[in-house]
């Protein structure tokens, strides 16, 4: 079938900006005094929230409510999402290029809308997709696919006339119980993910160009 839709992770997929919510993380523990490797978010690259924070709380021995840890947090990644978040490379490619043919996009994602919204604005893609999913819309996230379920229900579109474009371990499994063919990108935080059920890997989200053709 042919592809009428492209669903993006944002994350590290449509945007490079996994290392920045690593930074965050960290830069908010050593703010409550609490030093710990930014990099160690490759470890729970594409958990829900609670798992991401616990384990950061793990490594730092940190010992504070979510809430207050998430007072802090905020500030910081809207600091570092507004001075450097940008578009993986070979994402404004196949962005004009799915346009250009017609091809549907949405953003699927596990953060909080915030953090989405930032994102697509600090990228100026924000009016590209017409659809866009994220943590506050389902209740359960990746691996479930409750998420990419949820966007093919508001597509109108059965999974077979779909690509998800992910880059975690997660998101794939999400898209794989959601039905949808699926390519991830690799990049530095997730050398350690098993992506042997993915359709394809990906250098730049630029290698997807062909299922446009």
């Amino acid at each position: 079938m042919q592809t009428q839709a492209l669903l993006f992770d944002l994350d590290g997929t449509l945007a490079a900006s996994e290392s920045l919510k690593g930074r965050a993380l960290a830069d908010t523990c050593a703010a409550f005094g609490h030093p710990v490797d930014y990099r160690r978010y490759a470890d729970v690259m594409g958990g829900d929230w609670p798992t991401v924070t616990g384990h950061f709380f793990r490594l730092a021995g940190l010992d504070v409510d979510l809430a207050t840890f998430n007072e802090r947090f905020r500030p910081r990644y809207q600091q570092l999402l507004a001075d450097e978040a940008c578009l993986s490379p070979g994402a404004d490619a196949l962005l004009a290029a799915a346009q250009a043919a017609g091809v549907r996009l949405a953003v699927v994602s596990s953060a909080a809308r915030w953090m989405v919204d930032a994102v697509l604005q600090r990228c100026g893609v924000a009016g590209r997709f017409e659809l866009v999913i994220s943590k506050e819309d389902v209740a359960r996230h990746k691996p479930d696919p409750a998420a990419y379920l949820l966007a093919l229900d508001k597509l109108q579109l059965p999974a077979s006339a779909v690509y998800v474009l992910e880059d975690s371990a997660a998101g794939l499994a999400a898209a794989r119980a959601a039905g949808c063919r699926c390519l991830v990108l690799r990049h530095d935080f997730n050398h350690s993910h098993d992506f042997s059920s993915a359709d394809a890997t990906l250098h730049t989200l630029a290698d997807a160009l062909p299922l446009l053709a």
